[in-house]
């Protein structure tokens, strides 16, 4: 099944998404841990005890541990969508979902089901977990996405935060501002607005990063003096949603060459 599941309109997100995601051209990944460790020792790794588990404060473990992890994904797959927004999660307002219900459909049979990433069942799911008491409000709310998808029996997370930012200039026509006509008739102010949405495949279980991509929308108008604020808040919202789609193009692709990439190490480790 391809559609989204309705039933769970509301949404979740993960805000670790802007610091993971990075910039630019987005990427699949599908190396092995257990090689990545082959090509050298950890710095300092031969004090590391084998098969120890729970926080540790040496580093040189924690790289080991943190390089230590398997792509085990396998299509189909059920994926839960997460949104973040406000340092927080969110619902996919509703000029984002028409966009999400279209990938849906896109993607046809053979990727698996989609659903959204219910925030109350995150919660309700996070009272059976005590947090260290030094984690962040980042790493409480990575907790919240990977048991809510586990809850939801999800087999990856896809964490999206979508942001826009807008300025103001001035055109040589800022000057009949000053009338009172002007300020109320005259185009003489520019409104600009860029948007990016940075989105990140997770595995629930294990949380590995299949992927990471990023995508950007811009919007800009002239507008009158007097409107200039509501045409900024306008744009913005353009802006984002633009973003969100061009997120969403990307997404068939990466899924594909995933999808292409897991089946290749399938078939060598034969």
């Amino acid at each position: 099944m391809t559609r989204f599941s309705l039933a769970l309109r509301s949404a979740v997100l993960v805000s670790v998404v802007g610091g993971l995601a990075g910039c630019g051209s987005g990427a699949v990944q599908t190396s092995s841990g257990s090689a990545y460790l082959a090509n050298g020792p950890v710095t300092g790794g031969a004090g590391s005890v084998a098969g120890a588990t729970g926080p540790t404060s040496n580093l040189d473990e924690a790289v080991r541990r943190a390089a230590d992890i398997e792509p085990t994904a396998r299509f189909p797959m059920k994926i839960c969508l997460a949104r973040l927004g406000f340092g927080g999660l969110t619902e996919p307002p509703p000029d984002e979902m028409p966009l999400w219900e279209s990938l849906s459909d896109k993607l046809g049979q053979g990727y698996g089901e989609f659903a959204i990433l219910n925030p109350l069942v995150a919660a309700f799911t996070g009272t059976n977990y005590d947090p260290p008491a030094n984690l962040g409000g980042t790493g409480r709310v990575v907790a919240e996405i990977r048991l809510g998808a586990a809850r939801q029996h999800c087999d990856t997370v896809f964490a999206y935060e979508p942001r826009s930012m807008g300025k103001t200039s001035a055109s040589p026509l800022q000057l009949l501002n000053l009338t009172i006509v002007g300020y109320f008739v005259v185009p003489s102010t520019g409104v600009q607005a860029d948007g990016t949405a940075q989105g990140l495949l997770i595995d629930v279980r294990t949380g590995y990063p299949y992927a990471q991509l990023t995508g950007v929308g811009h919007s800009e108008t002239f507008t009158t003096g007097n409107t200039s604020s509501n045409a900024m808040s306008s744009h913005n919202d353009i802006a984002r949603v633009a973003a969100v789609a061009d997120l969403t193009r990307q997404i068939p692709d990466a899924l594909r060459t995933l999808r292409d990439q897991l089946a290749e190490r399938r078939v060598s480790a034969r």
